[in-house]
C-alpha cells in the first residue's frame, strides 16, 4: 500500500543524531510504513481508506502529512472546530499546489479534478465577495458546514474530519493549479499571498499546513523524527544555522530525558526548569567555543526582527532579581501568555510548542549582549563578556532545594 522504498537508514538521511524515536527504529528494522500511517488513530485510518484504488491512494498519500501532523500534535477535533480544520486544509492544499504544481495529475486524478472544481464554485458562491480572502473563505466553510448539518453525524466525528479535510485539501490544490479551467474561479482564486493564507494560523496549524509540501521527496525515516525537532522551523524558519543548532540541542536533550516516542515529551514545571537550565548553558557554550558560528547566526538574524526579539527578551528579564531557572519559568509563562496569547497547554501540541519557545528564548539569553568582533574593540569585548558571565552564571544541575520548591508548587496547583 505504501512505497517502502521511501524508507532509508539513518546514515543515509544526513541526520546526525544519537536520538531516534521508537517509530523510527521500527520503520528501519522492519522496513515498514506502519509507524508512519498511525492506523491506531481513527482519523488517519478513515483518511487513508479514501484511497480505494492505486491511483486514488497516491493522491491520499501525498496529502496525508497534513492529517498525520494534526494527529501527532493531537489538535482537538470538536465539531465547533471543523471550520478551522477545513480552512487550514484548504490552504495546505493551496501551498502544495503553489510549490509542486507538477503533482497535479496525482493529487487530482480523473473525477477528483471535476469534483474539486465544483467545490471551488460552491466556496466562491458562499464567500459573497469578488476575490478570495481569509475571512471570505472562513465564512464560506461555515456555510458549507451549515448546509451539510444533516450528513455530519456527531458519533462519527473522526470520519467527518477525515472526509472534510480531504475534500478541502484537494479544493485548495485545485485553486492553486487548475483554477484557469473555470474563468470565474480563476479571477476569484488569483494568487493568494502568504500573509492571507496564514491569517488565521498559529504556529501549530502552520506546521500542519506546510507539511504536505515539505514532505515531497523526504523519506519516511526523516518524517518520523520527533515533532519537537520538526517544530523548530516554525520558530527559526529564515535562520538555517540557528535552526540546525536548535535542533541539535533538542535531540541531545530528548535523549538525555529518556524520551522514546514521537508521542511523548517532558513538559512538567520541573522538566521545564531543566530544559531552561540546559538551554542557557548550551547557549553559553556556543558563545564561548564557537564565536564564528554565532556570528553566522547573527548575520542570518540581522535587522528589525532580531532587535525586536532582543528587546522583548530584555523586557522579560528586566523585572527579575536574578537570571535563574526558578525565576525564569514564571517569566517565560507570562511572556507566552502576553505575546502569543497561549496559557497553560490544553493538548500535546501546545506542550511541544511551550518547550520549543522556552528553549529558544533560553538559548538566546547568553547571546543577547554579544556583539560580533568587527563592531567593538577587543578590550571592550572582554570586559562586557566577563560582565555577562557574572550575570548569567547558572548551576549545571538543579539543587535539591529548587526541586523541593517546584514539587511543592506543583502539589499546591493540583
Amino acid at each position: 500500500m505504501t512505497n517502502v522504498k521511501l524508507l532509508m537508514r539513518a546514515s543515509e538521511t544526513g541526520v546526525k543524531t544519537k536520538f531516534v524515536t521508537r517509530e523510527q527504529q521500527l520503520a528501519e528494522q522492519d522496513q515498514s510504513a506502519q509507524p508512519y500511517l498511525r492506523l491506531e488513530d481513527p482519523l488517519c485510518r478513515y483518511f487513508l481508506s479514501a484511497g480505494t484504488t492505486e491511483l486514488e491512494f497516491r493522491s491520499v498519500e501525498i496529502l496525508f502529512p497534513f492529517v498525520r501532523e494534526a494527529s501527532v500534535l493531537q489538535i482537538p477535533r470538536h465539531l465547533k472546530l471543523l471550520n478551522d480544520w477545513m480552512y487550514q486544509a484548504f490552504f495546505s492544499g493551496y501551498d502544495l499546489g503553489i510549490q509542486h504544481p507538477e503533482l497535479q495529475s496525482e493529487v487530482l486524478p480523473d473525477h477528483e479534478l471535476r469534483h474539486s472544481l465544483q467545490r471551488l464554485q460552491i466556496l466562491r458562491g458562499f464567500a459573497g465577495c469578488p476575490s478570495a480572502s481569509g475571512a471570505a473563505l472562513e465564512r464560506a466553510f461555515s456555510c458549507v458546514i451549515e448546509q451539510q448539518q444533516g450528513t455530519i453525524r456527531p458519533d462519527r466525528q473522526d470520519e467527518n474530519f477525515a472526509v472534510m479535510a480531504l475534500k478541502s485539501l484537494r479544493a485548495g490544490y485545485a485553486a492553486a493549479t487548475v483554477r484557469f479551467l473555470d474563468p470565474e474561479s480563476e479571477d476569484f482564486y488569483e494568487v493568494i499571498p502568504p500573509d492571507v493564507r496564514l491569517q488565521f494560523s498559529n504556529q501549530l496549524w502552520q506546521h500542519c499546513l506546510i507539511a504536505p509540501a515539505e514532505a515531497v521527496g523526504v523519506n519516511l525515516y526523516e518524517r518520523l523524527e520527533h515533532p519537537l525537532v520538526r517544530l523548530t522551523p516554525r520558530i527559526s524558519s529564515k535562520r538555517p544555522t540557528e535552526c540546525a543548532l536548535f535542533q541539535n540541542f533538542l535531540r541531545e536533550q530528548l535523549g538525555a530525558f529518556g524520551v522514546t516516542s514521537e508521542n511523548e515529551v517532558r513538559a512538567s514545571d520541573l522538566d521545564l526548569i531543566e530544559w531552561i537550565t540546559h538551554a542557557i548553558n548550551y547557549g553559553k557554550r556556543v558563545r564561548r567555543e564557537q564565536p564564528k558560528l554565532l556570528e553566522q547566526i547573527f548575520r542570518e538574524a540581522e535587522g528589525k526582527e532580531r532587535q525586536d526579539f532582543i528587546n522583548a527578551m530584555r523586557t522579560v528579564l528586566s523585572g527579575l532579581d536574578a537570571v535563574q531557572p526558578l525565576t525564569l519559568l514564571p517569566a517565560f509563562k507570562r511572556w507566552q501568555r502576553d505575546f502569543f496569547e497561549i496559557g497553560e497547554p490544553g493538548f500535546y501540541g501546545e506542550e511541544l510548542l511551550r518547550v520549543a519557545l522556552f528553549v529558544h528564548f533560553a538559548i538566546w539569553i547568553p547571546w543577547s549582549e554579544w556583539r560580533p568582533s568587527r563592531v567593538r574593540s577587543r578590550a571592550r569585548r572582554k570586559c562586557r563578556g566577563l560582565r555577562n558571565e557574572r550575570q548569567l552564571e547558572l548551576p549545571l544541575e538543579i539543587s535539591r532545594t529548587e526541586r523541593e520548591s517546584v514539587n511543592r508548587n506543583i502539589l499546591y496547583r493540583n
